[in-house]
């Protein structure tokens, strides 16, 4: 099978963001919370990443016992500290040769991801992150932020409007089980992508038609006769 679209999601697929964006609540969560009562990342996956991160901290601050009072601060700290690490944010080892090959093997790529444009325009443009000396976002063709649509399979309905393609022709890359049950349902190819996932045993339980352990795995299907 020849993908003739890549449908990627961005977090823990494209760019290693969940691991900072987890340790942003620990960090923020700090002067408020004893060591011992700090989250661990799989509890924060688990329970905490939901509408928004900036929502999400303060439910989760709620939930270690930090008072009233203290919330908006650690919201205030929440939102200085995702600032500042924004532009640490790498793409995956790899990531970029599959990026680059699709793109010049013309094979249409589509970008999801569930943060808000600015934020994520700056970590595909950061010159840490460049492929080839070009930003991360030029070899996509179609976009979607967190504020363009209102949950992933209404995302995927829209990159399925775009292209206008039979679903065996998409091939959905996700680190999430809901990437791939979402995709199941409209009918793509799924594979499931594992260098970033926090949830494997459930993301595999989805059964996908394709499992990558790394992204160099990816590369050489695609790269199949």
């Amino acid at each position: 099978m020849k993908p003739e679209i890549l449908l990627w999601d961005s977090d823990g697929v494209l760019e290693d963001s969940l691991r900072i964006s987890m340790q942003n609540f620990i960090d923020s969560l700090k002067p408020y919370v004893s060591q011992f009562s700090l989250p661990s990342y799989q509890e924060i996956f688990d329970n905490y990443l939901g509408a928004t991160e900036e929502e999400d901290v303060v439910t989760l601050a709620k939930s270690k016992g930090v008072s009233n009072d203290n919330l908006a601060k650690v919201k205030r700290e929440f939102i200085k500290i995702k600032k500042v690490n924004l532009l640490k944010i790498p793409l995956f080892k790899g990531i970029g040769d599959v990026v680059f090959y699709s793109y010049d093997q013309r094979i249409r790529q589509a970008l999801v991801t569930g943060r808000d444009k600015a934020s994520s325009y700056s970590i595909w443009g950061n010159k840490y992150n460049l492929i080839r000396k070009r930003a991360v976002h030029t070899y996509f063709d179609y976009i979607l932020a967190g504020d363009d649509y209102p949950g992933k399979l209404k995302a995927f309905e829209l990159v399925r409007q775009r292209y206008n393609v039979k679903g065996e022709n998409v091939l959905v890359l996700g680190d999430e089980a809901k990437d791939i049950l979402c995709g199941k349902k409209l009918g793509f190819v799924t594979s499931a992508c594992l260098w970033g996932t926090f949830e494997k045993d459930k993301l595999l339980d989805t059964k996908p038609d394709f499992v990558f352990d790394k992204p160099k795995d990816l590369l050489g299907f695609l790269m199949r006769p």
